[in-house]
């Protein structure tokens, strides 16, 4: 039987990362990737890459991208319950390390705001399936 994997972030570096090694290690994943697809890069670098290209170019069709921020309540409620997935792996951060002007209401967005809307959409499946 498949398994399913639902990741959000999984389009950054960690994520893609992740993403790679799920598909050489378990036998016919379904993978279901929820990003918000954001760069946090200077826009006037000259050196902007196309990272989402270079990251998935040979793994993209056995990922499902789903576009959304993972601080959206109804946008992660109804991808657990489109995709019921046996497994939750969260990655959704602000990237720092491409960040120079990052203040901390865009950090606690990032990690912290994501973590308690998955956890609180999690709880609410759960009430959800009890009788």
């Amino acid at each position: 039987m498949s398994k399913t994997f639902f990741i959000t972030g999984g389009a950054g570096f960690i994520g893609s990362h992740t993403c790679r090694y799920i598909l050489n290690s378990i036998q016919n994943p379904k993978i279901v990737v929820l990003d918000n697809f954001a760069r946090y890069q200077d826009p006037f670098d000259q050196e902007n890459t196309n990272f989402y290209d270079l990251r998935f170019k040979d793994i993209r069709k056995n990922i499902c991208f789903e576009r959304g921020d993972a601080q959206n309540f109804s946008i992660v409620y109804d991808c657990l319950k489109k995709y019921k997935p046996n497994f939750i792996i969260h990655l959704a951060a602000v990237p720092v390390a491409k960040t120079n002007n990052l203040n901390s209401f865009e950090m606690k967005a990032g990690s912290i705001d994501t973590t308690s809307c998955l956890i609180e959409v999690c709880a609410k499946l759960i009430k959800e399936k009890k009788p």
